[in-house]
């Protein structure tokens, strides 16, 4: 089981009252930095693992480095499940991943494989993110270089556009 607080910039909840339907979802925006624990979670469900570089991430990829503000309005973002989250104060929810294959990313793997890339570039030479092509060789480097990439500083410029599903 892993549990997080997710923190968004900006988000609406729909529905606002909660009674209306089974399924509300959180739309908003959050800093990359809000998005690590994804990335420390070895049990996404599937979606994610199937992304490997190709031009897609390679697009990415240049939107990241050469217009990082406007990544949030290039990409549709992450989508969210989990079937356990609290609504907390402040734009913030406690998300909690525990059942396979319901909670964690159903869109946007590529979209976080990239992010991952992007993070990793930062602290990692070129030439061993170059190697990275999998999901697996991401996950393997992430590892390796989790704590110099908890060391950045984050300065609010690249949000990404997220979608929390959750009952």
């Amino acid at each position: 089981m892993t549990s997080f607080i997710l923190k968004f910039s900006d988000v609406a909840v729909q529905p606002s009252d909660g009674a209306s339907s089974y399924v509300r979802r959180a739309i908003g925006f959050a800093n990359i930095e809000q998005l690590l624990p994804l990335l420390d979670t070895p049990s996404l469900a599937p979606n994610p693992r199937n992304a490997k570089r190709n031009a897609i991430i390679e697009g990415i990829l240049g939107t990241l480095n050469d217009n990082p503000e406007l990544f949030r309005f290039k990409s549709k973002g992450l989508l969210i499940s989990s079937h356990k989250v609290e609504v907390l104060q402040r734009n913030r929810f406690r998300v909690e991943f525990s059942k396979d294959f319901v909670d964690g990313v159903l869109d946007g793997g590529h979209n976080l494989f990239a992010l991952g890339l992007f993070l990793l570039n930062q602290v990692c030479p070129a030439s061993e993110t170059k190697r990275i092509r999998t999901w697996d060789d991401l996950e393997a480097a992430w590892a390796k270089n989790r704590v110099e990439v908890g060391k950045l500083d984050f300065d609010g410029d690249l949000l990404v556009s997220v979608e929390l599903i959750f009952p």
